[in-house]
């Protein structure tokens, strides 16, 4: 059973009552529970407790609500130094960098979402989980890069649109 509204609930009591006062059927639950067409144990439930406002869901605010351009790129830098440095880094890793380089807003489970929705991909290597980006968004990045540099140093004007796509075969196949 999903949430009732009160309304709802209230019509299955009223329907209860009637259905008790004029002694219908086997008993009032059941045969209100068929008038309304819901679960006995549904009915029982909202006749005991009495008709209640369903709770409201609070407004939740956004996960990366801190992680503006500035923090993604640190993160995206953070890395790839480990990866110049010769290093396969692990969420722990690069969490504890991020901790003595700046204050970091967030936790290590939540950076590791952050690091998916970046587009980096987890990879057991060396019986440990370690991060590394699609080779296929790396370069899409670095053409994009080189093609917007390559316009802005020829003078032409560029305009971004507020258009976004997203590529099919991005999607983790384990879950």
């Amino acid at each position: 059973m999903g949430t009732l509204n009160k309304q709802s609930q209230k019509i299955i009591c009223n329907v209860y009552a009637y259905v008790k006062s004029n002694k219908l059927g086997k008993g009032p639950i059941t045969e209100a529970a068929k008038a309304v067409g819901l679960s006995r144990q549904a009915v029982s439930r909202v006749v005991e407790r009495g008709p209640k406002t369903p709770k409201k869901c609070k407004n939740k605010t956004l996960k990366f609500e801190k992680a503006d351009n500035f923090t993604c790129d640190l993160i995206r830098r953070t890395v790839y130094d480990f990866f110049k440095n010769g290093q396969s880094p692990t969420v722990s890793e690069i969490f504890i960098e991020l901790q003595h380089t700046c204050e970091f807003p967030y936790k290590e489970t939540t950076l590791r979402e952050l690091l998916k929705k970046l587009g980096f991909r987890f990879r057991i290597l060396n019986k440990r989980r370690v991060i590394m980006e699609s080779s296929r968004i790396v370069t899409w990045r670095y053409k994009y890069l080189n093609t917007l540099r390559s316009e802005r140093s020829a003078g032409h004007k560029i305009i971004f649109l507020d258009e976004t796509w997203y590529d099919t075969h991005d999607v983790p196949k384990r879950g």
